[in-house]
C-alpha cells in the first residue's frame, strides 16, 4: 500500500510542476502582450527576413497591374451636354484663336438625384503665340482632360464637405 500511494503522490508531485511550469509561460506571455499593448508604435522587425524577397515597387508592362480611373457615364446617362467655347481672344497676348480639337469631360453631380454632365471642351491654340488654350463652363469644377477628366461636380463637392455652394 505504501508504495502505490509513493507512485501517486510522485504523479501529482510531476503534475503541479508541469502545471507551475504552464502557469510561468502564460505569465510571461501575458506580460508581452500587455507591454506590446502600451507601445506607440509596433516593433521593426516581424522574425526573420525572407531569403528571396520579391522586388519593390511597380511592375513593369503587363504586370504593373489595374491602371483604374473613374470612367466617363455611359451616353444613355448623361443628363445635360454644356459646351465650354474657347475665349474670343488669347488671354495672354490677346491674339486670335484656332480651334484644334473638342474634348470630353464628364461630372457627377448629386444633389438629390444624380445629374450626369458632358462638357464639350473647345481646345485651340493661339495663333500669334502659339499658347494651348481651352473653354470653361461656370459649372465646370476643374480644367482637367484626359484620365482625369471625370470629377464631382459643386454640389456633391459640398455635400462631401458639409458646405453649401452657390
Amino acid at each position: 500500500m505504501e508504495a502505490a500511494r509513493c507512485a501517486t503522490c510522485e504523479s501529482l508531485q510531476r503534475r503541479v510542476h508541469d502545471l507551475q511550469a504552464e502557469n510561468v509561460r502564460l505569465r510571461r506571455e501575458l506580460d508581452a502582450a500587455l507591454r506590446a499593448g502600451k507601445r506607440q508604435a509596433g516593433p521593426f522587425a516581424k522574425g526573420q527576413p525572407k531569403a528571396t524577397p520579391k522586388k519593390p515597387g511597380r511592375k513593369a508592362g503587363k504586370d504593373y497591374g489595374t491602371k483604374a480611373h473613374r470612367q466617363p457615364p455611359s451616353p444613355e446617362q448623361i443628363g445635360e451636354v454644356h459646351e465650354a467655347h474657347l475665349p474670343h481672344a488669347c488671354p495672354d497676348c490677346g491674339g486670335p484663336l484656332d480651334e484644334t480639337r473638342v474634348a470630353q469631360q464628364y461630372q457627377v453631380e448629386i444633389p438629390r438625384k444624380p445629374i450626369d454632365r458632358q462638357f464639350n471642351v473647345h481646345v485651340g491654340q493661339c495663333r500669334q503665340c502659339h499658347r494651348r488654350v481651352q473653354g470653361r463652363r461656370p459649372l465646370q469644377t476643374s480644367d482637367a482632360l484626359g484620365a482625369a477628366a471625370a470629377q464631382l461636380g459643386l454640389d456633391a463637392r459640398a455635400a462631401v464637405s458639409g458646405a453649401r455652394i452657390r
